[in-house]
């Protein structure tokens, strides 16, 4: 199932925190735990701050209604936090057309942009020939295919510039607040969500 951009994200006056995952499995006695790290990157958790008219507001709402119903987490854009350069996607093949962004470290949290120019590749890793036409990016499955010069790609490292938006799920239940007869605002809290 495609993943929904959820694009009422403000560019200002929003907070996170990077948090590493932990389970607790055990307690060892009065007022001790013990955890486990069930992830090997940082997560983070959003305060997004939003102010809408009451149209707006409806379609805010209407969105996180059609995701609770689906049970499914969506994409938003890092205003701060949204682009990453110098990314290693392997080491090309003779006749290769596709390669697979990371699947660990704190890259593989990043699911592309796929509007155009949002996405560059590099022949011959950093400083290497840029191709930034004839790719298909599929951003829910994290790969990009492409028409690659017909001579010298095998063996070259190919390297990735990308924007990219974040998996995230609301994390609980939000209230608007009156600032005026047609004027809201919200907090919204946010939970990045592995993929």
């Amino acid at each position: 199932m495609p993943l929904t951009v959820f694009t009422a994200t403000p560019d200002v006056d929003y907070d996170y925190e990077d948090n590493l995952g932990v389970s607790i499995i055990a307690y060892a006695g009065q007022n001790k735990e013990q955890r486990v790290q069930n992830t090997d990157i940082e997560y983070r958790t959003y305060s997004w701050p939003l102010s809408r008219v009451t149209d707006i507001r409806e379609d805010v709402d209407d969105f996180f209604k059609a995701m609770y119903r689906k049970k499914t987490s969506f994409l938003v854009r890092d205003p701060k936090d949204n682009r990453v350069t110098n990314v290693f996607l392997g080491v090309a093949i003779s006749g290769q057309t596709g390669f697979d962004l990371p699947s660990t470290g704190d890259n593989k949290r990043g699911y592309p942009v796929t509007t155009a120019g949002s996405f560059t590749i590099y022949v011959g890793g950093v400083g290497g020939t840029p191709y930034t036409s004839n790719l298909t990016v599929r951003r829910d499955g994290r790969r990009v295919s492409w028409t690659p010069p017909t001579t010298g790609l095998s063996g070259q490292s190919i390297m990735a510039d990308y924007s990219f938006y974040r998996r995230v799920r609301l994390k609980a239940d939000y209230r608007w607040t009156a600032l005026a007869p047609n004027w809201w605002n919200v907090r919204l809290g946010l939970q990045e969500v592995p993929e």
